[in-house]
């Protein structure tokens, strides 16, 4: 089945509110959007996304993907225990929507937000969905869309599992980790049991390259955790799907750059789980080898660089 590819006007609205304010590291590159717009970044909407922007990034982007505009008003179209207390926001979100006069200047640009569609799903075409239920363990039937947004960047998962993408230029690489993150993520946050074994490693891990992960965000053992093993599945979907070597190299490459010192073993590691899915009912199976991996290598990564810094001392 094709996944959806679709141009959400209301996660845009949002997006858009949020890159005047400030508080997104995602920059619309569109100069009409930004010139538009520009003039209202004193809008009582634009603090107000600031603040809850603040609260929790995860928190905007699920208010942006749940809105639906009827009569004059904004409401959600189902219940969020997050977002309990988005009345105000609400209504400044449509006062924000009326006075700029949104949907119309939305439908003027469809031939740019058209264009974006379309490179997506021409990218898409060659996505492979049923690799990551296979790789996983999962034989539940979902139903995936992509949502692309100019600014925001995080997943919405819900009953219908939505993959909001940043740019809208994007690749497939952004793809592959979006749905690893669906999979990935579960795993360790629906298991007290996992996080116990692997928190005591990944906070080494998390403070052995503590400026670099910041930098990015991850500044939570979880949230590392979960990006480490993220992309070192990621690079085993270009290995089994036709990438080339340039590439799976380049990867890894780029991942060791980002701080993910320990890239090229765990890539190699996950060859225990790929050639050995009978022992394993699915990925959540395999984190307690996981666990046995990231808590050897750390050790050894610190040992080597505190080795080589005790050399350099005595000289």
């Amino acid at each position: 089945m094709a996944i959806a590819v679709e141009i959400n006007e209301y996660v845009e609205l949002v997006g858009i509110i949020a890159d005047l304010s400030g508080c997104v590291s995602y920059k619309c590159k569109n100069k009409e959007i930004n010139e538009y717009f520009s003039s209202y970044k004193k809008h009582p909407a634009v603090k107000a996304v600031k603040h809850l922007c603040g609260e929790n990034i995860n928190t905007l982007v699920s208010l942006s993907s749940l809105l639906e505009y009827k009569r004059g008003k904004f409401v959600l179209r189902k219940e969020s225990i997050c977002l309990r207390k988005s009345d105000e926001i609400l209504v400044l979100l449509a006062d924000f929507y009326k006075v700029s006069s949104f949907h119309k200047f939305f439908k003027q640009m469809s031939g740019f937000y058209g264009e974006a569609k379309a490179q997506w799903e021409n990218l898409l075409s060659s996505f492979n969905e049923d690799w990551f239920k296979f790789f996983f363990g999962n034989n539940e039937q979902e139903d995936f869309s992509v949502i692309v947004s100019s600014i925001l960047n995080r997943l919405v998962i819900s009953s219908k599992k939505d993959v909001i993408v940043s740019e809208f230029v994007g690749d497939i690489l952004t793809i592959i980790r979006a749905f690893c993150h669906i999979y990935i993520d579960p795993f360790l946050c629906g298991s007290d049991k996992r996080q116990e074994i692997l928190q005591p490693c990944a906070d080494k891990i998390l403070s052995f390259s503590k400026w670099a992960m910041r930098q990015q965000g991850y500044d939570d053992w979880r949230v590392l955790l979960n990006e480490y093993i993220v992309r070192a599945v990621a690079n085993v979907y270009m290995q089994e799907n036709n990438f080339t070597k340039q590439d799976i190299r380049n990867d890894i490459m780029d991942n060791i750059g980002r701080g993910f010192y320990l890239m090229p073993e765990l890539v190699g590691y996950l060859n225990k789980y790929r050639y050995c899915r009978d022992k394993f009912k699915n990925f959540g199976e395999f984190y307690f080898e996981l666990a046995k991996f990231f808590s050897s290598h750390i050790e050894k990564e610190i040992k080597r660089v505190d080795d080589i810094v005790s050399v350099i001392l005595e000289v």
